[in-house]
């Protein structure tokens, strides 16, 4: 029954969103929830979204830990993310308070509102102060506990300084495998992980693997520019689907 629940007419447009959420994942480290969930939300509801988001993500993260496990900042990423994984409950109640309709259609937003920070190109100027890691926490916990897109906050806070790129991605690598497994932990507390969710994933995940793999080293040889203006319509196309549908 779950397998025939899934292997509907949805996977013909479930398949390629996941192509290319693993590519994108490939290439820029991000963005690969904000595609995926505003499209997989209408299919399968807000709580298996979430579920199987963080499952695939968790797959793709896994691998990288290995490689940059000693050159990660720990003394920035672990208050962060141990400030984020306090309040997480708080937007995984959100999660399943609210109906499925609104928050399918918040998840859009979410998503749509990250776009345009993207978009804009800001970045917080501020000093990393106690404060200001507090606060870009409890949001980053709030965002991902309610609609799995707990990173723009947090990627937003640790560009910004004078931090090499490089040094950046691997922060961020980092803080998403803690707080990755806060969330896992929350889904399994409350019961969250659904049996259509669980084979869903099993049926995706090699697929966002190896696109996520592929991605990684073909999406080098575009210019900057070029894949930011492709990122940016598909995730303004995936919002806005899940908006409007």
């Amino acid at each position: 029954m779950v397998w025939g629940n899934l292997l509907g007419l949805q996977l013909w447009i479930v398949v390629p969103v996941t192509v290319l959420g693993g590519l994108m994942r490939g290439f820029a480290g991000f963005g690969s929830g904000m595609l995926m969930a505003p499209i997989l939300s209408v299919f399968y509801g807000p709580v298996n979204t979430v579920a199987i988001i963080v499952l695939l993500e968790a797959m793709a993260t896994i691998q990288l830990i290995p490689q940059i496990r000693y050159h990660v900042t720990w003394s920035l990423v672990a208050p962060l993310a141990l400030i984020a994984m306090i309040v997480m409950p708080l937007g995984g109640w959100l999660l399943v308070s609210l109906t499925p309709v609104l928050m399918t259609r918040t998840i859009s937003l979410v998503a749509l509102a990250c776009v345009a920070l993207i978009a804009s190109g800001w970045k917080y100027s501020g000093r990393r102060s106690h404060i200001a890691t507090v606060v870009v926490g409890m949001l980053s916990g709030i965002m991902m506990g309610a609609t799995s897109l707990g990173m723009p906050p947090v990627m937003a806070y640790l560009f910004s300084g004078n931090d090499a790129v490089s040094n950046s991605r691997r922060n961020i690598t980092a803080y998403f495998a803690l707080i990755l497994s806060g969330m896992l932990a929350i889904l399994m507390m409350k019961g969250l992980l659904q049996k259509d969710a669980l084979a869903l994933v099993i049926l995706l995940t090699p697929l966002y693997i190896a696109t996520t793999w592929i991605g990684n080293v073909l999406f080098q040889k575009f210019t900057e520019v070029g894949y930011r203006r492709i990122v940016l319509g598909l995730l303004m196309f995936s919002g806005l689907y899940g908006l409007l549908r």
